[in-house]
């Protein structure tokens, strides 16, 4: 039963923007040709009566899938409209292309021919919209340690692929308080069990080079600390040249200006949100949040995404505008993992206040 459970949430988590995009682009249709044939004078040309309720039916799409399923950011309302409208108005103009092409000029049979070949292209206008249009909707990644204590067949039976990434941390002595062992085979094991999800190895070490030899093979993302005594172009080129992503990680006590250098460079700056490296259950410092805020500003000049580690739950979630969030005892420690989860997604929409 629970292994059902399991499998039916996670298809659910991987499929629920799929679903909303359904749902919401069926309501906008019906909306658009209620308007065309029960509101708008039918006595009008049909391209006119067509351009109108396509422009509210657009209009409420973009309305319902920003706020409440993709949940956009206030910064991005105008662009991701932009966006919105440009491939809604290609797939609009391929569907007339279609019925043009079906020279049936009977106006009765509009409604049914705008329905079908909607249907048919609506696969093309989904993949067009999540690649460029909502791109920034949330990723979130479950955090899982590479030390000889860490259960990750527990982590697995309770939140299975509810989740979008899977975070591995690596802890040793140079960086960490009193560490477990590093055991890689915890690396190896998460491929094993989520083999669909990106693997992010979070290598928190003063000389991450040693850890490289033995973790290239399973894991598809890697992080290094600023301050760490390896050269990190060194390390960045190493992951380029094995097709691997790469990101830099600041923590407490680091310069933000450390980051510049390297922004060109990365795919991922990770903002490490706690005092103490490597120790779950901490709250959100302050300072991390603000730095979010400024990275955000020049993160579209340099390409970089950004991803928040570190007491990230559903009570702050709204407050930290980063694509991928990581989360771990808030998830780990629930009575509900799976619930847990539910409850950091529906509230990871951004708050009014961040508006530019």
């Amino acid at each position: 039963m629970q292994t059902l459970r399991h499998r039916f949430m996670t298809t659910w988590y991987r499929s629920r923007y799929l679903v909303g995009f359904i749902l919401i682009g069926f309501v906008s249709i019906c909306l658009e040709l209620a308007l065309m044939y029960a509101v708008i004078p039918t006595a009008w040309p049909r391209p006119l009566r067509a351009g109108l309720a396509l422009a509210c039916g657009i209009a409420v799409g973009y309305l319902l899938n920003a706020k409440l399923n993709f949940q956009v950011a206030p910064r991005y309302l105008a662009s991701t409209f932009m966006k919105y409208v440009a491939i809604s108005v290609l797939s609009f103009s391929l569907n007339m292309a279609v019925i043009y092409y079906l020279h049936d000029n009977n106006e009765s049979n509009y409604w049914w021919q705008r329905m079908a070949t909607a249907g048919v292209l609506f696969l093309f206008a989904y993949g067009l919209h999540r690649c460029f249009t909502f791109d920034q909707a949330r990723n979130l990644g479950i955090a899982v340690y590479a030390s000889a204590d860490e259960n990750v067949d527990a982590i697995f039976s309770a939140v299975g692929g509810s989740c979008d990434h899977i975070h591995v941390d690596l802890v040793d002595e140079s960086m960490g308080e009193n560490p477990a062992p590093v055991n890689l085979f915890k690396l190896r094991q998460a491929r094993q069990l989520w083999p669909s999800h990106p693997i992010a190895l979070h290598v928190m070490s003063s000389q991450p080079s040693r850890w490289l030899p033995a973790a290239w093979n399973d894991a598809d993302w890697f992080l290094f600390h600023l301050d760490c005594e390896d050269n990190l172009y060194d390390l960045i080129f190493a992951c380029r040249e094995r097709g691997k992503k790469v990101g830099i990680v600041w923590r407490l006590g680091n310069q933000q200006s450390q980051l510049m250098q390297y922004l060109p460079h990365v795919d991922f700056v990770m903002i490490l949100g706690i005092a103490k490296p490597g120790q779950s259950g901490q709250k959100t410092c302050p300072e991390a949040i603000d730095l979010v805020n400024v990275l955000n500003s020049v993160r579209n000049r340099y390409g970089f995404e950004l991803m928040f580690d570190g007491g990230v739950n559903s009570g702050n979630i709204s407050d930290i505008e980063a694509k991928y969030v990581v989360s771990a005892s808030a998830v780990l420690r629930a009575d509900n993992p799976l619930l847990a989860v539910h409850e950091i997604r529906r509230r990871s929409h951004f708050p009014a206040k961040k508006a530019a």
